[in-house]
């Protein structure tokens, strides 16, 4: 480079880490790690032995959100423990999710994280599992026929049980290459509206 040739432009990028890290930690030691060393957003990992969990009342959801809220964090993953694929009756799996996705929009989180938790099924029968669950938890969240549900993840088999959970619930499934650009995939949201997100190898949820 020249002193006359132009500076390149610099792209920030933006950090977030997990609490599944730092386990225990109380909310505010959370914030206070987020703001000195300048990460934007975190995943809070949710369970009975943290200080995030689905049995936080209102008030105390708010007060949470409002912490990180005021230091300029953004919350934007909730890390529940839910095993979409796990073997025994659907309303327990389902009542989980629920309770995550619950929480999720109550602390302003934009996503849910999902385990398999196939265990030793056999592949088919936890594919159809995960694939009928996921199809219930759509319609739980008012995705409709001829809604669209974005998949953005690397190839792998969860495609096919996101794409039969929209077949179940007659939505149209919308693939996101993940070597597009943000800006690309903005405008493919702007130009087509989502009613849900499915992300990474099945393991986040986002509603509408």
């Amino acid at each position: 480079m020249t002193g006359r040739d132009p500076v390149p432009s610099v792209r920030l990028m933006r950090f977030a880490f997990s609490t599944l890290g730092v386990p225990a930690l109380p909310i505010d030691q959370v914030v206070r790690l987020a703001s000195e060393h300048g990460y934007h957003g975190v995943e809070l990992r949710a369970s009975e032995e943290e200080p995030v969990h689905t049995g936080l009342s209102s008030g105390e959801r708010a007060q949470v959100a409002e912490k990180f809220a005021k230091a300029g964090v953004e919350i934007l993953t909730v890390a529940s423990y839910a095993k979409v694929a796990a073997a025994g009756d659907d309303g327990p799996v389902l009542d989980e999710l629920g309770a995550a996705m619950t929480l999720a929009a109550d602390l302003g989180a934009s996503f849910v994280r999902v385990f398999p938790g196939g265990g030793d099924l056999d592949q088919a029968e936890a594919d159809a599992l995960a694939a009928r669950r996921l199809a219930a938890a759509l319609r739980q969240n008012n995705v409709r026929p001829g809604d669209r549900v974005a998949i953005l993840a690397r190839n792998s088999f969860r495609y096919l049980e996101v794409n039969f959970a929209c077949v179940m619930v007659g939505a149209i499934l919308v693939p996101l290459n993940v070597r597009l650009a943000k800006s690309e995939i903005a405008a493919i949201i702007a130009a087509l509206p989502l009613a849900a997100w499915i992300g990474g190898l099945f393991n986040w949820v986002r509603m509408r």
